[in-house]
């Protein structure tokens, strides 16, 4: 699956998840990554689904995204509400899927609202 993100700083072509690595560009990434209108950010890159705390979505929430797409990896995994409570606070839709699924919804999602966040595990 491709995704085309256009933004004043470049572009992102998501070309898809397979073999749990995430390919962006020309890049492949084997850590998760972090995927804003116009960076790519490695905010995650040391941490697994698991150990994801409240204070990890700071940086993301104050980035003021109207969803964060959270791809899980190979299997769809839900995170705790507890977790996800800042982001509830803040009117910040999550939507927690498998990698491969978001890799193939994120163009519609973002030809649906302006600022989307992903967050892609491999």
């Amino acid at each position: 699956m491709e995704l085309e993100r256009q933004s004043n700083h470049g572009k992102f072509k998501l070309k898809g998840f397979r073999d749990g690595t995430i390919h962006i560009n020309e890049k492949s990434y084997t850590h998760p990554v972090i995927i804003t209108q116009d960076k790519i950010l490695n905010l995650w890159q040391d941490k697994s689904l698991q150990e994801l705390a409240k204070e990890d979505f700071d940086n993301l929430i104050s980035l003021s995204p109207e969803m964060i797409v959270i791809g899980t990896g190979i299997k769809h995994q839900f995170l705790s509400e507890k977790i996800l409570e800042k982001c509830f606070q803040k009117d910040i839709a999550v939507e927690c899927m498998s990698t491969e699924k978001a890799c193939m919804l994120l163009p519609t999602l973002i030809e649906e609202r302006k600022n989307i966040i992903a967050a892609l595990f491999p």
